[in-house]
C-alpha cells in the first residue's frame, strides 16, 4: 500500500514545537516511526516514499533522516543552493553513500570554480571515494577545476564535464587515469571541441571504455587518429558529428568496441556501413537520419553478435532491406520506421527473424506487406509510433 502523510499536518506541529509544546511531530509521529525496525523501513517504506514524504520524514523523524540519507547515491549542487550552504557543510556527512555529484548552474547564479572548490574542499576524504561527477551545466568554470578533481577525487571513474570544454580542459582530462567514462556531448551544438583537441584523450587509452561526442560538429574523420588507440573502448556515440566511411575504417582497431551510435551523421552511407561491418565485435547499432540505404544493410550480415539494430522512424525497410536484416543471426531488437514489403527473399535463413524478441515501428506512412513479418515466434513487445 503506498504510504500517505499529511505533509500539511506534520508540518504544522513541526513548526509549534518551538514554542515548547509538546504535540509535535517529532514527538507524536516521530517516535511511532523511531519505533520501527530499521529493516522494515528500508525495505517496505523508504522504496515507495515520494520526493515530499522524504522531506517531511527528514523534518519529523530524526532516525528515518539517517536511514533517508544513506539511501542516497547523487548529490545535486545548485548554484544558488551553493551561495545559502553554511560554511563548513560537509557533503559525506549526511550522505555516505553518495558516490555522485551533480553541479549546475541556475537562473542568474553560476557555478564558478573558486566557489565550488571552497565548498567541496570542506568534504575532505569523501571526495576520495567519488565515482562519477557531472559539470555539464556549468557554464563558468575552467579547467582549474578539473585540477582541483583530478587531485582529490582518485577514484573518479565518470566525467562529464562543461559543454564549454576547449582544448586546455581536455588536456587536463586526459591526466584522470582511473577514467572509464567520458561524456563530451550535449543535447546542442558542442563547438568548443575538435580533431586536434581530442589528442590529449590518447592518454586515456589504458582506462577508457566509454566516449560520447554527440553534436561535436567539428569532429571529422581525422578524430580516428586518437580513437583507434582506445584499445579498450566498448561504446562510441559519434551522432551528429561529420565522420563517414574513412573514418570509420578504423573501427576495427578497437577489438572489444560494441555500441555504436551514428545518428544523424549524414556522411554515412552504404559505403560507411561495409567499414562497420569490419566490426565483429559489434551487438548494438544506431543508424537513424543517415544516408545509408536498404541495399547497404546487406553488409550487416557480416556481424555476428549484432543483436540490436535501431534504424530511426524515418526508414522505409523493403524486400532486400528486410531479408539483409534477417539474415543477422542474432538480431533481438529491431526499431524501423515504416516497411513497404512484396515478397522478401530470406536467402539462406528461411526463418527471418526467428530470434527477434522486440520490434518497434512507426513514424513512415507507408506499411505494405506487414504481415509477411509474421510470425515472430519469439517476440515478446511489440511497439508502433502513430504519427499525426
Amino acid at each position: 500500500m503506498q504510504p500517505a502523510l499529511d505533509h500539511q499536518r506534520c508540518q504544522r506541529r513541526y513548526d509549534w514545537s518551538f514554542s515548547n509544546t509538546e504535540t509535535s511531530c517529532e514527538g507524536a509521529c516521530g517516535a511511532c516511526l523511531d519505533a520501527l525496525p530499521d529493516s522494515v523501513f528500508q525495505q517496505h517504506l523508504l522504496p515507495r516514499l515520494s520526493a515530499e514524504d522524504k522531506r517531511t520524514f527528514r523534518l519529523t523523524a530524526p532516525r528515518q533522516r539517517q536511514l533517508i540519507n544513506q539511501s542516497v547515491y547523487t548529490v545535486r549542487v545548485a548554484a544558488d543552493v551553493l551561495e545559502q550552504c553554511p560554511p563548513g557543510t560537509r557533503l559525506g556527512a549526511p550522505f555516505p553513500a553518495a558516490r555522485t555529484l551533480q553541479a549546475s548552474d541556475s537562473g542568474e547564479s553560476c557555478i564558478t570554480d573558486g566557489k565550488l572548490i571552497k565548498f567541496l574542499a570542506q568534504s575532505g576524504p569523501w571526495l576520495e571515494s567519488l565515482l562519477e561527477v557531472n559539470l555539464k551545466r556549468c557554464l563558468e568554470v575552467t579547467p582549474g577545476l578539473l585540477v582541483f578533481l583530478r587531485a582529490h577525487c582518485r577514484s573518479l571513474k565518470k566525467l562529464a564535464p562543461s559543454k564549454w570544454t576547449d582544448d586546455a580542459a581536455l588536456r587536463e582530462i586526459a591526466a584522470f587515469h582511473t577514467l572509464e567514462e567520458l561524456d563530451l556531448g550535449d543535447l546542442t551544438r558542442v563547438v568548443t571541441i575538435n580533431d586536434l583537441g581530442l589528442s590529449s584523450l590518447q592518454g586515456l587509452a589504458g582506462s577508457l571504455r566509454s566516449l560520447s561526442l554527440c553534436h561535436c560538429v567539428w569532429v571529422t574523420d581525422a578524430v580516428f587518429g586518437t580513437v583507434s588507440s582506445l584499445a579498450k573502448l566498448e561504446v562510441l556515440d559519434l551522432s551528429y558529428t561529420a565522420v563517414g566511411p574513412m573514418g570509420l575504417a578504423w573501427l576495427a582497431e578497437l577489438p572489444v568496441l560494441h555500441t555504436l551510435n551514428l545518428t544523424e551523421c549524414r556522411l554515412v552511407t552504404d559505403e560507411a556501413l561495409e567499414q562497420v561491418a569490419r566490426v565483429s565485435s559489434l551487438t548494438s547499432l544506431i543508424l537513424k537520419a543517415t544516408s545509408a540505404t536498404n541495399a547497404g544493410l546487406q553488409h550487416l550480415v557480416s556481424l555476428p553478435r549484432l543483436s540490436h539494430l535501431d534504424l530511426g522512424r524515418n526508414w522505409e525497410l523493403n524486400d532486400i532491406g528486410l531479408a539483409a536484416v534477417a539474415a543477422c543471426p542474432e538480431l533481438k531488437v529491431l526499431n524501423a520506421g515504416s516497411f513497404n514489403l512484396v515478397r522478401p527473399n530470406m536467402g539462406n535463413n528461411p526463418k527471418g527473424l526467428q530470434k527477434l524478441e522486440h520490434l518497434s515501428f512507426g513514424g513512415g506512412f507507408a506499411h505494405i506487406g506487414l504481415h509477411l513479418l509474421f510470425p515472430l515466434l519469439r517476440l515478446k513487445s511489440l511497439h508502433i509510433h502513430v504519427s499525426w
